[in-house]
């Protein structure tokens, strides 16, 4: 009896502590999540919540595909630049880039951007994200339409 309650001790700590919980760790795989292919609404409403649910909730069909289309573009890296935090809200500026792999020529692109997340229940749930600054990098000129 000792050892089976042993096991599911040590079962259950384990999976505890193989997913990141933590606010740093909801936005990572929200970020996964997003350049992954085949990413429902579902999947993306499970980790948000305030503007952003709402948000993700109204988009039409022809919204919700073009927003989950990012097949062309590979994620480089994610980088927290900056986090204030309390027990609730969490405020992290952060860095991702990534580049485009439709084009012939590389274009890799940086965008700084400010996430709130919102503790709800047992886990943290993006609430909003702003783009501070886009950088693009490329060995071409750019055409802009």
């Amino acid at each position: 009896m000792i050892k089976k309650i042993a096991f599911i001790t040590l079962a259950i700590l384990i999976s505890s502590c193989s997913k990141d919980q933590s606010p740093k760790g909801a936005l990572k795989s929200f970020i996964k999540l997003r350049f992954q292919s085949g990413t429902s609404r579902g999947e993306l409403l499970d980790r948000s919540t305030g503007q952003l649910y709402s948000t993700i909730e109204d988009l039409n069909q022809d919204e919700l595909d073009k927003f989950l289309d990012l097949k062309n573009f590979k994620l480089k890296n994610f980088k927290v630049l900056s986090r204030r935090c309390t027990e609730v809200k969490c405020v992290i500026n952060y860095l991702i880039s990534y580049s485009e792999t439709k084009s012939q020529t590389t274009v890799v692109t940086e965008v700084k951007k400010s996430a709130i997340l919102v503790r709800e229940e047992d886990s943290w749930k993006l609430s909003d994200v702003t783009n501070i600054k886009t950088y693009h990098d490329s060995q071409t000129p750019l055409q802009v339409n």
